[in-house]
């Protein structure tokens, strides 16, 4: 299985390198993480801190310039979007068909507060959410969430 990790539309520095120390929090193998529609503070001075944070983990990443890239280059991925308002409430990944053992995975998250809007959830992508957080959470408190379900395997 491969994982990848996404995170999109992001402004802030402070949330970029958040999004990525709580990547590294985890125990689990990431191959390639994405950044998408990085803009102010975050494409002048966040990308140059994430690169280094990246580089000292060996983890490779690309920077795209939109939403719709990833599902011209992760085709043969799952795609999971993370998305209160737009996702359906999961408690484990089976629920939506994942085997994390089997399938190479793309966990998409918003660096927006508004989430991602509706013309933002990629066609054929899975969105989710859980059920005991119906609003949007900070991109790195999402991803934990996920990781953790992740980790467990679809158990």
């Amino acid at each position: 299985m491969k994982v990848v990790i996404g995170l999109h539309d992001v402004s802030s520095t402070s949330r970029l390198t958040d999004f990525l120390r709580t990547l590294f929090a985890f125990d689990i193998r990431v191959d390639l993480v994405v950044l998408s529609r990085v803009t102010g503070a975050a494409a002048q001075y966040g990308l140059p801190e994430a690169s280094k944070l990246l580089f000292k983990r060996g983890v490779s990443f690309l920077i795209l310039q939109d939403i719709g890239d990833y599902r011209e280059i992760f085709s043969n991925y799952k795609i999971i979007q993370y998305s209160a308002s737009k996702g359906r409430p999961i408690s484990k990944m089976r629920e939506i068909g994942m085997e994390p053992e089997r399938e190479n995975v793309l966990l998409l998250f918003s660096g927006s507060d508004a989430g991602f809007t509706s013309g933002e959830i990629i066609e054929g992508a899975v969105a989710i959410r859980l059920p005991e957080a119906p609003r949007e959470l900070p991109p790195e408190s999402a991803l934990s969430l996920v990781l953790h379900m992740l980790s467990e395997k679809g158990e």
